[in-house]
Formats: structure tokens, C-alpha cells, sequence
């Protein structure tokens, strides 16, 4: 059986378009950052992998636990919360009530929003399956995967320019670019470039660090209880 467990956290944007079934992909830092130990293998933590030859890497599984899920886990789409005017628990991102049980909920806590941080398992409304986890560099991602990561389709073939605060720009960044992996590019430093985390961190594109890379794929409530039973109410 399947567990069921929260997701990683996402932007606004992006949990719209995971509701929407236009972001099926996501990418993670790997923490620590895999090293070269002094005969030439690829550590993560106390474990030798060879990100290169090692076929589990991209059969949908890798040789050691993934800290967001594995293969075949169950994500609960984490969201913020707000109390309604009636004191009620509301969605923060649109207003629509929370109802895991076609009811609406009464408002438990003593503050009046809720981080996504720290949604119940109860609450989700929204939910995916993970259909493959593997481990690679951040410039290793393809065309496909920009786009399954979400970037946003001006027109057919071009693609969003996303402006990073604290940067200068020789274009104008509302205009858009045929090229999806420059455009993820964009999105990557304006989500974890070190203007937006205020400190060097080793993050951005040109840092070219490991990630985890999640596939997924939207599920209906009725699939989520045929893998991992009941959904948890009081979690």
C-alpha cells in the first residue's frame, strides 16, 4: 500500500498549475551536495552511487531514500489556510472551503491563517502520485521537463521570460523566448538565486548543483483511497 504523505511546499503559481494538470515535474536540491570521494565515486552522505551507468537512477527509483517520497508515494498538495468570515477553513489561494467530507470545517486554530507548512493531512484537496524520482544536475534538464516544470506558454513554441530581482536585464522581460530550458532558467533563480535567499547558497542555474527530479501525476480522491486506504482525517 502506498503512503500518503504531505508534498514538498510550492509557490501559488504553482500549486494553480499542479490543480490544473500543467506541472507534472519538480526539482529539488540535494542536501548535502553529493561529493567525489579520493578514489573517484560519487557520495551522498555515506552512500556511492555512479549518477552516470546506474540504471536504478532512471527507472523510476534511486539506491537510497529521497527525502519528498518515492516511487509509488502518495503527496497531499500542501496549501495555506484562512479562517472565513462565517469561521470556517478556507483555501488561501481562492477562497473555496475545505470540505474532506462534503462539510465545511469550523475553524480549530487560535490564529487566523495557516501556513502550507503546516496544512493538516485533512485539508488537502488535491493530490499526486509519484511516478519516478531520479538524481542528475540542474543543467541536465531537457526541453520536455522545462515545460513539465511548468513554464508558462506565451504563444505556442515561446516561452516566458521570468525576471529575478536584483538583476539587471539587457531585454525586455516581458517579452518571451523560444526555448523552454532558458526560460526554466529564469524561473530556477527567481525561486532559489541568491538575491531571493539573501545569501550565497550555491543554488542558482550557474552553480549547476544535484537534484532530486519528481515525476508526478494528478489523482482523484477515490484512486488516493485504493492506494493508501482511508484518507487520514485528524493528521
Amino acid at each position: 500500500m502506498s503512503r500518503l504523505i504531505r508534498s514538498p511546499q510550492f509557490t501559488r503559481e504553482h500549486r494553480r498549475l499542479i490543480r490544473a494538470g500543467h506541472k507534472t515535474q519538480t526539482r529539488r536540491v540535494m542536501s548535502p551536495q553529493p561529493w567525489l570521494n579520493n578514489v573517484g565515486q560519487w557520495m551522498w552522505k555515506t552512500i556511492a552511487f555512479h549518477p552516470y551507468l546506474d540504471p536504478k537512477l532512471y527507472a523510476g527509483t534511486v539506491p537510497f531514500g529521497a527525502p519528498n517520497g518515492e516511487l509509488g508515494d502518495v503527496w497531499a498538495l500542501r496549501e495555506p489556510l484562512r479562517c472565513s468570515g462565517a469561521g470556517t477553513v478556507v483555501y488561501a489561494d481562492d477562497g473555496c472551503p475545505a470540505m474532506p467530507d462534503g462539510e465545511s470545517r469550523d475553524w480549530p486554530w487560535e490564529r487566523d491563517w495557516l501556513t502550507q507548512m503546516f496544512m493538516p493531512l485533512w485539508a488537502a484537496r488535491t493530490f499526486m502520485v509519484v511516478q519516478a524520482v531520479r538524481v542528475e544536475r540542474l543543467q541536465a534538464i531537457s526541453e520536455a521537463d522545462a515545460i513539465a516544470e511548468g513554464v508558462e506558454e506565451v504563444e505556442p513554441g515561446f516561452f516566458r521570460i521570468y525576471r529575478v530581482p536584483g538583476r539587471y536585464y539587457q531585454f525586455d522581460p516581458s517579452t518571451y523566448i523560444g526555448d523552454a530550458r532558458t526560460s526554466f532558467m529564469g524561473l530556477w533563480n527567481s525561486i532559489n538565486g541568491d538575491t531571493i535567499r539573501g545569501k550565497r547558497l550555491g543554488c542558482e542555474w550557474a552553480d549547476n548543483p544535484w537534484v532530486w527530479a519528481y515525476r508526478f501525476r494528478r489523482a482523484t480522491s477515490e484512486e488516493v483511497r485504493t492506494l493508501t486506504g482511508p484518507l487520514a482525517q485528524g493528521a
